[in-house]
């Protein structure tokens, strides 16, 4: 999995990190953006703006490619607002699961269908009174436990 490069020239020179010409070389190398606005906020506020639009419109792309929510063949309204709602809840899961993974550093390992597909070997029975989890795989309890969560009792 490719990951996401998180730090800009800008924050890298203002950190401290590059200076300003190793700055300028990177830039050319990377290439460049020009933003025409009537906007009255900095270069760098700009730019944040820029990138939550790519969030927005990265999302709307899972929502369709992972998700498959843009499948609308369904006959009437009320079929597809509960096809587009149960879309926005699932991009809802994936997202929470995508914060999850980023914030434990699994990025490069796990993505939110990898997960989603390990924690899918563990099946929950119900019976009438009857109420247990199946066996917990070991590569299930590993994840588990690398993401810190508490799913499952011992």
């Amino acid at each position: 999995m490719e990951l996401e490069k998180n730090k800009t020239l800008f924050e890298l020179v203002e950190k401290g990190n590059i200076t300003p010409e190793e700055a300028k070389i990177r830039e050319k190398k990377a290439g460049r953006i020009l933003f025409v606005s009537n906007v009255d906020k900095s270069p760098q506020e700009i730019y944040e703006l820029y990138k939550t639009r790519d969030l927005v419109e990265r999302h709307f792309n899972t929502l369709k490619n992972e998700i498959q929510a843009d499948l609308l063949y369904l006959g009437d309204w009320i079929a597809i607002f509960g096809h587009l709602f149960i879309g926005f809840l699932c991009l809802n899961l994936y997202c929470r699961l995508m914060i999850l993974i980023k914030r434990e550093g699994l990025t490069a390992q796990y993505s939110p269908k990898d997960v989603l597909l390990t924690f899918s070997k563990v099946m929950r029975i119900t019976y009438d009174e009857f109420d247990q989890v199946t066996e917990v795989p070991k590569k299930v309890r590993e994840l588990e436990k690398k993401l810190k969560l508490n799913l499952f009792s011992n």
